[in-house]
């Protein structure tokens, strides 16, 4: 008999149901098989089906894609699950204890939610959310229905993060200054494409299902997948998708948790160069006034200049990753590891290492202790939202203004650098920042944590209206506190 209906969703998502609350964190001990089901089973998705399948006591029972292709290939590697379409058919299975979603990022939350409502346990990709709202609602849901969400940070389990974390707030190298936070990628983040005419779904795709909550627009890239990354609807852009590892890493060992949000942030970039449908900046830096030191984020999907256009270039050696000033030297790395030295540039420290995210995870299901989770969703909240402030501030603003930006970036020398970078980038590029149709920036706009609201006189309506979305029916998420 299935423990929840269907209807017992809508009404949930219509804000006029109400979900069982399941009594403690559903211990479910050494002896007993764990049984998953998988939402999302695209590149990401079948990954880790593969990776969770593998591990002893921990069976494969149902699977959800309203890509029938996707479904059919799942279905295939574990013939003996149950398949839907319909991620809420999966959901009303009573013999799942938890699920694994790596959906769309215009799902994650909305499948997130609607588990634990049904008693399910969490794992959710990263990024977990569209936007700060939806980031909010997961944490609330999580403590309300008691249940153990774990966020799909996988770097949170290398081994060697406690240990440059320590090495960090040791002293060895003075006094941390700043941190800048980068991302310079050519692969994969070319054009997507500008169809004359929009796309039509592909037949063996439930589109309705597919796009959920999100607004039902006309697509004009060439491909539905994985391009959903570069358009507002149903993605947020690199600055929350490697946001979601660099900035993380950034809490982590640098700011050290439990982090907080910034006191303020501004941002700038545009889509430069790409003649195509998307819509999220392939070149941008970002600003935040952290309370312990000031950081940067800067994106680039256009080389080091166009004379080189296979040279996504480095800050320190790090691609993706991020660099931390301090006093006697500075830190350069990204997963996997990275390196300390000194300001005559001899190496002080490496740090190298892995981990096992899922076997984290599955260890605090077995024994029902939230506190075992390497990557708890009411952490990985804080790092998540900096991606989300940072599209939120940058959707915000107006036509570039070099001269204001670099007023804005004098108030630190980590700032004024990072600026710098990004005004060399684009001109190595033949892009010229003033008066180019598609570069914008917004103002320093004050944060405040307890409201999670923009504030202050900057603190337009629209910049409000950024922090959160209007849902498509019924595929709404409604509020968890």
């Amino acid at each position: 008999m299935r423990g929840i209906t269907r209807r017992s969703f809508l009404a949930r998502a219509l804000g006029t149901g109400t979900a069982a609350v399941l009594p403690g964190a559903g211990v479910l001990g050494a002896n007993t098989d764990i049984r998953l089901g998988f939402i999302g089973l695209g590149r990401r998705g079948s990954r880790l089906c593969d990776a969770f399948s593998k591990m002893a006591g921990v069976r494969v029972v149902a699977l959800a894609d309203p890509d029938r292709e996707h479904l059919a290939a799942a279905k295939e590697k574990h013939p003996e699950a149950q398949a839907f379409t319909d991620l809420r058919d999966l959901l009303e299975e009573p013999d799942v204890d938890a699920v694994v979603i790596a959906a769309c990022v215009h799902w994650n939350a909305v499948a997130a939610v609607w588990a634990l409502e049904g008693g399910k346990h969490v794992y959710v990709e990263k990024p977990y959310s569209h936007n700060v709202w939806e980031s909010r609602q997961v944490v609330e849901a999580a403590r309300k229905h008691r249940r153990l969400v774990q966020v799909g940070t996988q770097q949170r389990s290398d081994v060697f993060q406690d240990e440059l974390r320590a090495f960090l707030h040791s002293g060895e190298l003075g006094r941390m200054l700043s941190v800048r936070a980068v991302t310079y990628k050519l692969d994969n983040r070319h054009p997507i494409g500008l169809r004359p005419e929009p796309m039509e779904p592909p037949p063996h795709i439930e589109y309705d299902l597919w796009l959920g909550g999100a607004r039902d627009l006309p697509i004009y890239r060439d491909s539905l997948h994985y391009d959903w990354h570069w358009v507002w609807n149903s993605g947020g852009g690199d600055v929350i998708n490697w946001g979601a590892h660099v900035l993380d890493d950034v809490c982590n060992v640098v700011l050290r948790d439990p982090c907080e949000h910034p006191r303020a942030c501004m941002a700038a970039g545009g889509r430069v160069l790409f003649n195509d449908a998307g819509e999220t900046p392939n070149a941008f830096v970002g600003f935040y006034e952290m309370n312990q030191l000031p950081l940067s984020y800067e994106i680039f999907h256009i080389p080091l200049s166009k004379g080189d256009p296979r040279n996504s270039g480095t800050l320190y050696g790090t691609r993706a990753g991020f660099v931390v000033e301090l006093e006697g030297g500075f830190y350069s790395g990204g997963r996997g590891g990275g390196t300390a030295f000194d300001n005559d540039r001899n190496r002080v420290a490496r740090f190298r290492g892995g981990g096992d995210h899922v076997a984290n995870f599955v260890t605090a299901l077995r024994e029902g202790r939230p506190a075992l989770l390497n990557a708890p969703v009411d952490t990985i909240h804080y790092s998540n939202c900096l991606g989300h402030l940072g599209n939120a501030v940058f959707r915000a603003g107006g036509p570039y203004d070099r001269l204001r930006a670099e007023e804005m970036a004098g108030a630190h020398p980590s700032w004024q650098r990072a600026l710098a970078h990004f005004h060399e980038r684009l001109e190595a590029n033949g892009v010229e920042a003033d008066g180019y149709p598609n570069l914008q920036m917004s103002p320093l706009l004050a944060f405040d944590s307890a409201s999670e609201q923009f504030t202050g006189p900057n603190a337009t309506d629209a910049a409000q209206a950024f922090l959160r979305r209007e849902y498509r029916a019924p595929y709404v998420l409604a509020p968890q506190a």
